[in-house]
């Protein structure tokens, strides 16, 4: 078993675009502890590692840039949304969590009950900056959509010296990452309208446990959007997505890989295969699996729509989480612990030259 690292606290304190010592909470910020029994994160380093690498890159400073500020009043949602009452009941089930104190550590709501929770989370962000976003700075620009409570733009800028810009929707959070949270400016906004964030004005986008509530037609124009945020050359990683054991089991399953072919699932297959695949198609537009058809038909439609009109491109990866953050020496132990990380991850980069 990893054991959490020594907090700390006697490093020395540092000025500038983040790379500090000292922690919000030296009890979540110093764990490298996979959440699962005998677990380890795939990146285990201590935060003195970190802070060094930070500290070295840190004469590299991007003040030059415009600062981004909020919308003027909350961006709400676009025409084209279709999550509808999903949306609202989303809403109202975090806004409560948010109002009993599921931001803080040694909470009695939700999933942040559990120490593992801030554990899961703190490896996931690290593992992503020092995987797929590696390249980035201190002082470089990175948005979390969902931000929540704003943890991850907090470890972000304390260990790698990002300057954060975090969109999210339910107010409580919001109001308690601008007072807990350091190196970001958090947004209240519905993350569905993002006409107020100029076009590549982005280093880097990182979302995790967020995208996936939304229908699978929202979340390909969202990631329409986000892709001209970034500039051009620049990543994003969009996390846990589809994050139930059934469709981890679709991504691995032969014959229900071609269930879910085609995209649209057009009627003539399904009166041949019988009305009780028809909420199968449902769920494959709404969770936008399988990964590599689903994506495909998104983009195929962003480059003939929206992207044909700003000119810009992408190219997307996916990966099953089990083989992103979970040191391959312990990935045994995920077939007694399916529920913990059953989705994927989206890795995109948007394209260094404008298409013609």
């Amino acid at each position: 078993m990893a054991l959490p690292v020594k907090a700390p606290w006697t490093l020395r304190n540092t000025s500038g675009a983040g790379c500090q010592a000292l922690p919000i909470d030296a009890r979540l910020l110093s764990q490298h502890q996979w959440p699962l029994p005998r677990g380890r994160c795939r990146v285990l380093q201590r935060d003195l590692q970190l802070l060094k690498r930070c500290w070295a890159k840190q004469e590299i400073q991007r003040d030059d840039r415009e600062q981004l500020g909020c919308p003027a009043s909350v961006a709400r949602r676009p025409a084209w949304g279709v999550s509808g009452e999903q949306d609202q009941h989303i809403l109202q089930k975090y806004t409560a969590w948010a109002q009993a104190g599921w931001c803080e550590h040694g909470s009695k709501v939700g999933w942040t009950t559990s120490s593992h929770w801030w554990r899961m989370h703190k490896c996931v962000i690290v593992t992503i900056l020092k995987t797929w976003l590696a390249h980035l700075k201190p002082g470089d620009r990175i948005l979390d959509w969902g931000s929540g409570c704003g943890h991850k733009l907090s470890w972000s800028h304390r260990l790698f010296g990002l300057e954060g810009l975090g969109v999210e929707l339910v107010r409580p959070s919001v109001v308690w990452a601008r007072r807990h949270g350091i190196g970001a400016r958090h947004c209240e906004a519905d993350g569905r309208n993002l006409t107020w964030i100029p076009d590549g004005s982005l280093d880097a986008v990182v979302s995790f446990a967020s995208l996936y509530s939304l229908h699978g037609q929202d979340q390909c124009e969202v990631v329409g959007q986000l892709v001209e945020k970034l500039r051009p050359g620049a990543r994003a990683w969009l996390g846990w997505m589809a994050p139930y054991p059934f469709y981890h089991h679709m991504h691995r399953t032969k014959t229900e890989l071609e269930l879910a072919l085609p995209w649209a699932c057009p009627s003539d297959v399904m009166k041949e295969r019988g009305p009780q695949y028809a909420g199968m198609c449902e769920e494959i537009r709404r969770y936008m699996t399988p990964p590599q058809y689903t994506w495909d038909a998104c983009f195929s439609r962003l480059r003939n729509g929206r992207w044909s009109r700003s000119r810009v491109d992408a190219r997307f990866y996916w990966r099953a989480e089990t083989s992103v953050f979970l040191d391959p020496r312990d990935r045994a132990i995920w077939r007694k612990h399916k529920s913990m990380l059953p989705g994927y991850s989206l890795f995109i980069v948007r394209s260094r030259s404008k298409v013609q």
